[in-house]
């Protein structure tokens, strides 16, 4: 693919404590607690902002700027192609782009890694065009109205009607219309979101009056959603992939807001410019991971990051006797504690303080009703294994909660709440709860000591985008993986040395202790995993429900991209610096494979993912289903004769030892190209 050529406007700072990182006035005050500044990035007049699913780069209309703009992985900005007033910008599943220029009434297309747009709607049934907000639907959405993967586009209709149109990202022309606003509801329809199940767009009343949010139920239908307060004037709004609430682009603010709830708080604000608003200047990317502000008037991108929520507090379930805080002293860890204060408790109380769980069954919970304590509508999970502490008074409790050593626990959010028996209150019949302080925790996958071995690295849940546009028919169609669980993948290939101490054999071509083991068979890798679950199992050194096996073919490539998404974890191009491969002549001369580890590790620490040998998955292939069409969760394909084998070997040319590249042999067959690694994984069988 071509190069395109670097803006020479851009101007980036990165901030990883933006506290003391001296930045200007300018800089975001973070007012929900997980995000942090990660860039602030000059371009000319951005307006619309969107990340890409294909590469997870982000592209932005520069309105003013003539220009369409990708800032990639490194945020470094390159021109795409030209525009004329761009608005909104959009990246279909395919990697391919759409931008609406709202004066020209019109959407373009760009396809991936190109730069010559084409007219794609023009339309618009005639009269006042103004396309501006679109969003294209999740495979996922099941809602009403349209079918996935069509797309919305809302039309200002700054001088005529204001309508919202669907269209079709795989067909040029041929859009309809599915709001016509009569009787007259709204004044400004300028971005629109799609969720899982729900369609939102936004009403820019323009200047100080109140921005409002209507949700689209059907044909002509978009009752308003109702808010607790007045919003500011919203130009942008996107579905927060996490919770399903939305965030919205509000003058300087970003706020998100609960649609069921009409609640909205701030997440983050920044000094007002003369234009701050930036019509559609709001994404977050497809794993809720990072979100993009843009701020047409001072010409600036903002991209901030969402860590681990090692301590994100929240008020609920309104109690009797006054508000609660609750602090984590330090992230919790498998096999730990979490430790912690709950302050600003009446001085005469006695807390009975119990850690407990919503999302996870893992700890054994039960359901306490606590209406009888002041607190209706509630319930409290308290998890049966976890003690709980008697503390005293003086309006401050420290307290301990075990974590037990179980990687299911891994991501779950803890919740904390404190009992409070107040004597003044009266007695222990008649005890009252305090306003709930929860503490919203999320475990690091850390393992415990002596548990797994060091050449074991942990891989977190997450989610990327698997197979490749530039490669076989059989890498396509492009599409979204969530990975739900997390798992232990080794560093390295299974050497002779690992092999001959489970198997008691080696039937290694190539012997070396330290090379990878070869001419081993799907059946034979299957029989070295059970081997060593067995054994690792009866030394009682096994997390529950994980065993040894070899990875889901999702997992492996999860694991050899790490984040990457070139063609190869080491760029755009792969040598025999960089691995065991056939680059116009063998690496390791005659053809053989060499020590593990001899190459560099990708990004997440594991060696040998290109070449060496090439490694067998878990994972069967009937030869006539390529990848499914829309996002998938853990996949595990097991229907089909032959088994999958990735990442090439020492003998394949770099195009075959690609990330996105599948290659298939009998479960029987056994060569000197062929080896495997091993994850410890949740139990497939079970």
């Amino acid at each position: 693919m071509r190069t395109l050529p670097t803006i020479p406007l851009i101007e980036l700072f990165v901030s990883l404590a933006v506290a003391s990182a001296g930045l200007p006035a300018q800089s975001p005050v973070i007012h929900e607690l997980g995000w942090e500044l990660r860039a602030r990035i000059t371009v000319a007049s951005p307006a619309g902002a969107h990340f890409s699913a294909v590469d997870g780069s982000i592209f932005l209309s520069s309105r003013n700027g003539g220009a369409i703009l990708r800032i990639d992985h490194r945020l470094l900005a390159t021109q795409v192609c030209t525009s004329d007033r761009a608005a909104c910008v959009v990246v279909g599943a395919n990697g391919d782009l759409y931008f609406s220029e709202d004066y020209g009434g019109k959407i373009f297309r760009v396809p991936y890694g190109q730069s010559v747009r084409q007219t794609w709607v023009s339309g618009f049934g005639g009269g006042d065009r103004d396309p501006f907000g679109m969003a294209i639907v999740p495979w996922d959405y099941a809602g009403p109205v349209v079918l996935p993967g069509e797309a919305l586009v809302a039309d200002r209709g700054v001088n005529g009607p204001k309508e919202i149109w669907r269209w079709r990202p795989s067909t040029p022309e041929g859009e309809s219309r599915v709001f016509a606003n009569s009787p007259n509801l709204v004044n400004d329809p300028i971005d629109v979101a799609i969720g899982r199940d729900a369609i939102y767009f936004v009403d820019w009343a323009g200047g100080s009056a109140p921005g409002r949010v209507r949700k689209l139920t059907g044909v002509d239908n978009a009752p308003l959603v109702d808010t607790q307060a007045p919003l500011p004037a919203v130009g942008g709004v996107v579905v927060d992939p996490r919770d399903g609430r939305l965030l919205l682009r509000a003058n300087d603010h970003v706020l998100r807001l609960d649609p069921a709830t009409g609640a909205w708080s701030k997440v983050v604000s920044w000094t007002a410019s003369n234009n701050p608003l930036a019509p559609c200047g709001i994404d977050i990317s497809p794993d809720g991971t990072r979100m993009v502000v843009t701020d047409l008037g001072a010409n600036t991108v903002f991209v901030f990051d969402r860590g681990p929520r090692y301590a994100l507090f929240a008020l609920g379930c309104s109690g009797s006797l006054g508000r609660s805080t609750l602090r984590a002293a330090q992230p919790p860890r498998l096999g730990g504690s979490l430790q912690g204060d709950i302050d600003n408790l009446p001085l005469s109380a006695a807390l009975l303080f119990t850690g407990f769980s919503r999302t996870s069954s893992a700890l054994g919970t039960l359901p306490v009703a606590l209406s009888p304590y002041g607190m209706p509508g509630c319930q409290l999970h308290v998890s049966l294994d976890v003690p709980t502490l008697l503390v005293g008074t003086q309006g401050r409790a420290d307290f301990t909660m075990a974590i037990p050593w179980a990687p299911s626990l891994v991501g779950v959010q803890f919740f904390q709440q404190a009992l409070v028996y107040d004597p003044l209150a009266g007695n222990s019949l008649k005890a009252v709860m305090s306003d709930a302080a929860e503490g919203v925790i999320a475990v690091a996958m850390l393992p415990k000591d002596g548990t797994v071995p060091e050449d074991m690295l942990p891989i977190p849940a997450g989610s990327f985008v698997m197979g490749s546009t530039r490669g076989e028919r059989n890498e396509l169609p492009v599409h979204q993986v969530h990975i739900t669980r997390p798992f232990w993948m080794a560093r390295n290939e299974v050497t002779q040395a690992q092999y001959l101490g489970v198997m008691r054999a080696n039937p290694a071509f190539f012997v070396g202790l330290d090379r990878p083991v070869e001419r081993v068979s799907w059946t034979e890798a299957v029989a070295y995993c059970r081997t060593l679950t067995v054994a690792e199992a009866t030394a009682k050194r096994l997390p529950a429900g994980y065993v040894y096996r070899l990875p889901t073919e999702a997992e492996w490539e999860y694991c050899c991209r790490a984040g990457t998404s070139t063609d190869w974890n080491a760029g755009t191009s792969l040598g025999c610096g960089q691995a065991n491969i056939y680059d116009n002549g063998y690496c390791v001369p005659p053809g053989q494979s060499r020590s593990v580890g001899s190459y560099p590790a990708n990004a997440w620490g594991l060696r040998d993912m290109h070449g060496n040998v090439a490694e067998w998955c878990l994972d069967s292939w009937d030869l006539s289903a390529n990848y499914p069409v829309g996002s998938v969760v853990d996949p595990h394909v097991t229907r089909g004769s032959v088994r999958i084998r990735r990442g090439g070997s020492y003998g394949d040319v770099s195009k075959d030892c690609r990330s996105a590249f599948r290659s298939w042999l009998n479960p029987d067959d056994r060569g000197a190209f062929q080896g495997f690694r091993v994850v410890l994984g949740p139990d497939l069988a079970q």
